[in-house]
């Protein structure tokens, strides 16, 4: 199979399987990635990846392309319903390429295809969300390359007139939920978001339907006229598979933007994975791994980016624990102490615990708010019950738990 790449809507390059390596043990066909000539420097499609006439050669398909495809229910119902003809990487990659989060797209041909379309005022209205979810994957062609297992599909808010004046382009991520699974799991990230908001941490802009079934996430990396910014998580700039998401540390995203950030630029993206780290310890988010911490970046800067895919995981499982430990010395998943996590962020975020005791405050002040939010809310959708109880009585209990240390 070969597939196009382009950036911004522009060929790129050529991605393609080759014969396996005569010299290896593994039989499968190894997966190369070629630019084309006169491609630009700044025109590159990983941190990772500068452009150059090399060829990049890997035994499986590249972290870059890797990070965008489906998982777990999500990858298994697109062969089901959209019954593509290989559900390898390279098939699904071909199925999903062209729509996808970060300025690359893949497809087999030259023509990207279309983009779904919604208007965000129905969205705000919406009292049938699942409904118009499953219209608007019907309508995509589970055409969508955002990784996770939450059902979710990229669509575009843009008018017909907007459209005629940019790029082709997704503009919003619509989130859906496993009622068996993870019941209204939109209800909780919204949530979570806002106390996020409230707390200091910079977040993509957010809505949730009227009926609280759907959460549209405006993309993060969107620039002027539907160009968009470079995109990578911080497990591809690792050089890691999707599989590989809990198995690291806090430490690593430290480490991965030491690597790519200027100093000057990198010590405020520090201090935000220190606010970040003890947001998602408060609120009990014990999926905040290696994919849900990114990079964006033009011809100009490389930046992080904002925080997306908060959730409070222990209202759905009582007993979980974070994703990640905080560092290689001393390894262990746990809820970190106050005292923990201030030390660690003296020692690698640059921050002084005088501000770190000014965050604390900060977020726990936002987690407040917030109790009172998902209070009311309950009482006018008690289907939300069960979900935003446990949301309070973990938040609640966070707080006591922190004040204390």
């Amino acid at each position: 199979m070969k597939l196009n790449v382009f950036v911004n809507k522009m060929k790129v390059g050529v991605l393609e399987e080759i014969s396996p390596d005569p010299l290896g043990s593994n039989p499968n066909p190894r997966i190369q990635f070629e630019y084309l000539s006169g491609v630009e420097p700044t025109d590159r499609i990983s941190l990772l990846m500068p452009v150059s006439e090399k060829r990049f050669i890997y035994h499986e398909i590249p972290p870059v392309f890797d990070m965008i495809l489906p998982e777990g229910k999500r990858r298994a119902s697109i062969d089901q319903v959209a019954k593509i003809t290989r559900i390898d990487d390279m098939g699904l990659l071909s199925f999903v390429g062209y729509n996808t989060i970060g300025r690359n797209q893949i497809c087999k041909g030259e023509i990207l295809g279309d983009i779904p379309e919604i208007n965000i005022d129905k969205l705000n209205c919406c009292d049938n969300g699942q409904k118009l979810f499953q219209e608007l994957l019907i309508k995509s062609g589970f055409h969508s390359g955002v990784s996770g297992i939450q059902p979710k599909v990229l669509v575009s808010t843009l008018s017909k007139e907007d459209k005629i004046r940019t790029l082709n382009t997704s503009t919003h991520i619509i989130k859906s939920f496993d009622m068996d699974e993870f019941p209204w799991l939109t209800v909780n990230e919204f949530f979570c978001l806002k106390a996020a908001k409230l707390a200091g941490i910079d977040v993509p802009e957010f809505t949730l339907s009227k009926d609280g079934q759907l959460l549209a996430i405006k993309r993060f990396d969107l620039k002027n006229k539907g160009a968009h910014y470079g995109f990578e998580e911080i497990l591809s700039l690792m050089g890691q598979k999707s599989s590989e998401k809990y198995r690291g540390c806090i430490e690593d995203i430290i480490n991965c933007i030491d690597d790519h950030i200027n100093i000057t630029k990198a010590i405020p993206s520090l201090q935000s994975i220190f606010r970040q780290t003890v947001f998602n310890t408060l609120i009990g988010n014990g999926d905040a791994h290696l994919k849900n911490f990114g990079l964006l970046y033009d011809d100009k800067s490389i930046m992080l980016s904002p925080a997306y895919d908060i959730v409070c995981t222990k209202a759905h499982i009582y007993n979980d624990i974070p994703a990640l430990a905080l560092e290689y010395e001393n390894y262990s998943k746990k809820w970190w102490s106050k005292s923990e996590l201030i030390e660690f962020g003296e020692r690698h975020c640059y921050v002084t615990r005088e501000k770190a005791n000014v965050i604390y405050d900060k977020i726990i002040s936002a987690m407040e708010a917030v109790i009172n939010d998902i209070e009311e809310y309950v009482n006018q959708h008690p289907e939300f019950n069960e979900i935003g109880t446990k949301m309070i009585s973990v938040w609640q209990a966070s707080i006591h738990d922190q004040l204390g240390d």
